[in-house]
């Protein structure tokens, strides 16, 4: 998925096809299976029952849609939050709301939601079955036993040197009750922006993954090893395991992507491999080794510039160490 445009393939991606496109931004999407998708726009939230081959318009509660998960065909929670626009998703891959952020749940597909209690400034939810459930909010993460109806605070940055946590939090489900997750910190300078990836197998004991070092070294009270690149970019979950980690650095200038497998739960992590793209706005990997990442194209050379407008969508079948090209056009 890319900005105003859904593709799909059955070929591993050797063949994508346009399975949507209704013509506005995107700013998410959760696919159940091969049948059940819902794409959520700036103006209405989106569902295909038949792998996209058509798709129905289930409009948008006030406040708006920011993101959804689904745990079956009838059952999901999502973000709400005012002030919709579209984020970047050039950088980071990630919409949310600026603030006071709100959880709904659905138990009819998505035709109609009702708002849930919880921690304010709600920025992210998953859920891997119908009842545990991980909620990121600023700087901390919260555990719900309950189907989301309590919250019970599971996890906090530190602050380091007066500086509060992270800005912005986003989690990722594995088999219950491992959890993910991206912190993202507050604002940017010299070309660096604070983040760090925090990990838990069992709900209760966590593994700091990595952090970005020159931002963020002070606040763990130990040592953590240094992150793909000097800013924050998506990650994908594959298991309670394992998890890749995007990031980029705008002093290299064009390019600059770097990617990281953390395995082990977070206890180990591959040497930093580089991807042929100037941004990332989005990853998907099915292990540790194969995965697909959708950014904007490496400028061709002699050109100048990082202004290349087409879309591409890379793959890797060996853990980042090489990538192949399969889609090259506008998203």
């Amino acid at each position: 998925m890319g900005p105003d445009v859904v593709l799909g393939t059955t070929t591993g991606g050797q063949h994508w096809n346009v399975l949507f496109n209704p013509r506005q931004v995107l700013l998410g999407s959760d696919f159940l299976d091969a049948q059940h998708g819902w794409v959520v726009g700036i103006s209405a939230l989106y569902r295909t029952q038949d792998g996209g081959a058509s798709w129905q318009p289930l409009g948008d509660p006030s406040p708006p849609l920011w993101s959804v998960h689904f745990v079956s065909a009838l059952l999901g929670w999502g973000v709400v939050g005012d002030n919709h626009v579209a984020g970047n998703p050039e950088e980071d891959g990630i919409a949310a709301p600026p603030a006071g952020g709100r959880l709904v749940v659905t138990t009819d597909g998505g035709m109609t939601w009702r708002q849930l209690g919880g921690p304010p400034n709600v920025e992210s939810v998953c859920f891997p079955n119908g009842s545990q459930g991980w909620l990121g909010v600023p700087g901390a993460v919260y555990r719900s036993l309950n189907g989301g109806e309590t919250w019970r605070l599971a996890f906090s940055e530190p602050e380091v040197d007066g500086v509060p946590g992270a800005e912005d939090t986003f989690v990722e489900c594995a088999s219950p009750p491992a959890v993910w997750v991206y912190f993202h910190g507050q604002g940017a300078a010299l070309s660096h922006q604070g983040y760090a990836g925090v990990a838990s197998v069992d709900g209760v004991h966590w593994q700091v993954v990595l952090d970005e070092g020159y931002t963020e070294s002070g606040r763990w009270g130990m040592s953590v090893p240094d992150g793909p690149g000097s800013y924050p970019g998506p990650f994908s979950v594959v298991s309670p395991s394992t998890a890749v980690f995007l990031g980029w650095s705008p002093a290299e200038g064009c390019g600059g992507i770097g990617m990281m497998v953390a395995t082990g739960g977070g206890t180990t992590l591959s040497a930093e491999r580089a991807l042929p793209l100037n941004l990332v706005s989005s990853a998907a990997f099915i292990s540790a080794g194969v995965g697909w990442v959708v950014g904007a194209g490496s400028t061709p050379p002699g050109t100048g510039g990082c202004g290349n407008p087409t879309s591409e969508i890379v793959m890797t079948a060996n853990g980042g160490r090489s990538w192949t090209k399969q889609y090259s056009g506008q998203l």
